[in-house]
């Protein structure tokens, strides 16, 4: 709960549960109370989650002698963006009465991002609005987890696999600390000579103005120098687990990560055997 005064009016929210899933609901008890002056507008609440992002910003140095001589330079920034789901108005025209406690339900939409460590923070924010004033504003935070059910799609994609490779995988939909168990199957056409054989979960975060992350956060040798013959298989069984501070998954106003598992054959000199699969991380604090 938290609130803010300014001039006689206050607001106070808080939030019953403040956790829960993304298509779950929220319950919310707003407290309006002190006068209102002539300023004010109504009552307004809103359900939303602050974006955090990197874009590049270009800045020129014009100390030179001429123009040919400026330089210019590429800067990444960090800054943030507040992406509002869900708003109830209570304008004072229609809802006289403002001053008291109200309670209501709010509804994260089944396609919204989850929680995710400083990207993706959720709140509730109940704002009394003054015309051409200051606001009296009040916020809560919450904490929204991902659903199994949110990476179906992109999880039942099929994998991007070479000719001479099969993967199993015992599932696609994981959580952080849950261990993906499989089998990945050499076939070749004809005898290769490999330098090793890795199976590895990657994450890749991928921001404003093509600026991305791709970073291996779990991995594993499954074999070192080995050699397979043409026509026939090899099996090679793995575990990996993912770590637990790993984020979920998620698709946000203005960024997205998302997680792969990848499997390869290393060949000296020649092109790389690989094996990719999506996959959904789910879950979070709710």
């Amino acid at each position: 709960m938290s609130s803010s005064p300014s001039g006689g009016a206050r607001v106070t929210v808080s939030v019953t549960e403040p956790s829960t899933v993304t298509g779950g609901s929220l319950d919310v008890t707003v407290v309006v109370s002190g006068e209102l002056d002539d300023k004010v507008r109504g009552l307004r609440l809103e359900l939303l989650y602050v974006n955090e992002y990197r874009y590049e910003r270009r800045e020129t140095d014009h100390s030179g002698s001429s123009s040919n001589s400026n330089t210019t330079r590429t800067i990444v920034e960090t800054t943030t963006e507040d992406v509002v789901v869900q708003t109830i108005d209570y304008p004072l025209e229609t809802t006289p009465a403002i001053i008291g406690e109200r309670s209501v339900q709010l509804w994260v939409p089944e396609d919204a991002p989850p929680t995710a460590g400083q990207l993706v923070r959720w709140k509730v924010r109940a704002v009394i609005d003054r015309k051409l004033a200051g606001d009296v504003e009040a916020e809560a935070r919450v904490v929204v987890a991902s659903t199994r059910e949110n990476g179906a799609a992109r999880a039942a994609t099929a994998p991007d696999v070479d000719d001479q490779l099969e993967i199993t995988l015992s599932d696609r939909h994981v959580r952080p600390g849950d261990t993906v168990s499989g089998v990945l199957v050499v076939k070749p056409g004809k005898t290769v000579k490999f330098t090793d054989v890795r199976v590895e979960i990657q994450s890749h975060r991928r921001d404003q103005d093509g600026l991305h992350d791709d970073e291996t956060i779990a991995g594993l040798a499954v074999s070192g120098k080995t050699e397979v013959e043409g026509g026939s298989r090899q099996e090679f069984p793995f575990e990996l687990t993912v770590p637990l501070d790993a984020m979920p998954s998620f698709t946000a106003s203005r960024n997205e990560v998302h997680y792969d598992f990848v499997a390869s054959g290393a060949r000296r000199l020649r092109t790389d055997y690989n094996a990719t699969a999506p996959l959904h991380v789910y879950g979070g604090d709710a």
